[in-house]
């Protein structure tokens, strides 16, 4: 279209300069300056107009009808997916989580659920500017500048920074997994036993013979064969993020604990905001078949970063970025590490369309919360469009739930949204931990997430 356009303009443009020169000599014309810029510029322009106006109206009416079309393809191919998933026959994962943290600027954990209770807006950044050069609004994490000033600070940094720090919020529990992936390969695996006994971080002057190892491991271990660190960034990151860094990050990280690379599996998920939740789910479900393996998932997006703001403040002028990062440990219900305590289980019913089934069936019908005025359901989605509304009503109408029940964390995030509904399964996890909570997207409106508090003294009361 470019190509017409332009040629339309040039044809136009050599073919009426030349007639007026042409003129002009015949008639012994001295052309003024306004002469040049009236009949060399205005009148083609003028012409050319004629010619294209009646072209590109053609043009987007076509464009119009196709993507009109096209939106009512895709419109009717996620309902007949969502009709498909709901004629499925109802399939219920659990999954235990050993450790969970987030971070985003409204502070840590269970004080960002907190927080989110006050609805509080972005404050001023003091650092990233709009196209004017004024100061724009942002919900940035404060506590995360102590950088070297010769450091390149790019956005990859920030975020590795960020993902550092949720490294070291699991060191607890990273330390409980590299001693059971130790004694797991001293019992079942000679190759591996003899690596960890020659790994900086086992090696002691005062540590026990190579005998007196074995006949501490010859007790029967649970096999744990690896530990799957997932990251999940926005799709944006795609084709710049550098892996070998934040490979070396997690990988130096783990061997100082005494976790082998060689029992170290590092997978990056790059996901937008209309695949993201579905695509967690799929990761979910991969974890709950690995069955001799523990996963932690590391997520992080951010757009605190001057060039990137610059990149995107061009689809709306007020423009408000954020940033968060946070994981949790998790696994089948099948693995259970030594030395190491569950503090959640997530029970998940795909293909539910209707939630008080779900409650039902996991003995959750009646609880407490009920009757509380304190939210505990965290809805991800946008409730501003009145179809999102209806779609989450009709999911709960049955359902001892009510509206003051909910918690939005949408809105936290500002305009950085490729990953927001991570974010909300993720501050699932912080409901206070004596209480259930609920977690629910309409994108995927038949899949049902309940968390439950493990309760040490006995096993929780759901049964699947």
């Amino acid at each position: 279209m470019v190509k017409i356009i332009l040629g339309i303009l040039l044809s136009v443009f050599i073919v009426v300069s030349t007639v007026m020169i042409l003129y002009w000599r015949d008639v012994k014309h001295d052309p003024t300056a306004s002469d040049f810029w009236i009949y060399l510029g205005l009148l083609p322009f003028g012409i050319s107009l004629v010619f294209l106006v009646p072209y590109l109206v053609r043009k987007w009416y076509v464009h119009y009808k196709e993507s009109k079309k096209n939106q009512e393809k895709k419109s009717d191919e996620v309902q007949d997916s969502h009709q498909n998933e709901s004629k499925q026959d109802v399939e219920y994962i659990r999954l235990n989580v050993f450790n969970s943290s987030l971070k985003s600027a409204f502070g840590e954990n269970d004080g960002i659920f907190s927080k989110l209770l006050e609805q509080p807006g972005a404050e001023l950044d003091q650092e990233l500017v709009n196209a004017y050069g004024l100061s724009i609004l942002s919900h940035r994490i404060a506590d995360i500048e102590e950088l070297d000033e010769e450091t390149d600070y790019t956005l990859q940094t920030r975020i590795e920074i960020l993902l550092e720090q949720q490294l070291s919020q699991n060191i607890d529990i990273l330390v409980a997994i590299a001693e059971h992936l130790k004694r797991s390969a001293m019992f079942y695996d000679s190759q591996l036993a003899y690596e960890y006994r020659m790994h900086p971080a086992w090696i002691d002057p005062d540590a026990a013979t190579d005998d007196e190892d074995v006949s501490v491991t010859a007790e029967q271990v649970l096999r744990l064969n690896f530990i799957n660190v997932h990251i999940v960034l926005a799709d944006t990151l795609l084709h710049v993020w550098d892996e070998f860094s934040s490979d070396t990050l997690v990988g130096e990280f783990l061997d100082k604990l005494g976790i082998l690379r060689q029992q170290v599996k590092i997978e990056y998920h790059y996901w937008g905001e209309e695949i993201a939740y579905r695509e967690w789910f799929n990761v979910l479900k991969q974890i709950n078949d690995q069955t001799e393996q523990v996963s932690l998932i590391l997520a992080a997006d951010s757009e605190i970063h001057q060039e990137t703001l610059d990149d995107r403040s061009w689809i709306t002028e007020k423009y408000v970025p954020a940033e968060f990062v946070g994981s949790c440990c998790i696994s089948s219900p099948v693995v259970d590490i030594e030395h190491l305590e569950k503090n959640k289980v997530i029970d998940i019913a795909f293909n539910e369309n209707n939630l008080t089934n779900t409650l039902k069936h996991l003995n959750l019908y009646e609880l407490p919360e009920y009757e509380l005025e304190n939210p505990f359901v965290i809805l991800a989605d946008d409730m501003t469009q009145s179809k999102v509304v209806k779609q989450v009503a009709a999911n709960f109408e049955s359902s001892p739930i009510e509206q003051h029940h909910y918690l939005y964390s949408r809105n936290s995030l500002g305009n950085t949204q490729h990953l927001s509904k991570i974010y909300g399964f993720l501050l699932g996890l912080h409901i206070p931990e004596d209480k259930y909570g609920l977690v629910y997207s309409t994108t995927l409106p038949y899949t049902q997430v309940l968390i439950n508090p493990y309760f040490h003294a006995d096993e929780p009361t759901t049964d699947l």
